[in-house]
């Protein structure tokens, strides 16, 4: 294997990560402006190419981003039984973030902001 070829995810893996981003992304109402913010650390032409599903190369934040966002995305369906409710609770401020909604964490903080937010979910299992 080369070392151009050691740099490469199959197709498929980036293209999960878009179609689990969408989902997540459509039911949070996250806008397109807030997508390109909360992915402010992929260069304009790796998110051009990862959003229309041609991004080949190795984004290790990229992925580990997208698997807080899902964890977040199932705590809340698991924590709350109504979706609508489940999906709302990104939207909402909260006293555990300085009174940022938790879309507004993610947004500034990138994925230390949804890493906190999912350890906060997990601790109400605990």
């Amino acid at each position: 294997m080369t070392n151009s070829e050691d740099n490469k995810f199959p197709p498929i893996t980036n293209a999960v990560a878009l179609k689990l981003y969408q989902h997540i992304a459509n039911e949070w109402g996250i806008s397109a402006e807030q997508s390109r913010t909360i992915f402010s650390f992929l260069e304009d032409k790796q998110f051009e190419d990862w959003m229309s599903g041609n991004l080949n190369s190795v984004q290790p934040d990229l992925l580990v981003f997208v698997s807080h966002l899902m964890a977040i995305y199932k705590l809340l369906h698991q924590i709350f039984p109504d979706p609508v409710q489940a999906n709302a609770w990104m939207s909402k401020p909260s006293n555990e973030f300085k009174y940022l909604n938790r879309l507004e964490l993610i947004t500034q903080k990138g994925i230390k902001g949804a890493q906190e937010i999912k350890n906060h979910l997990e601790s109400q299992f605990n």
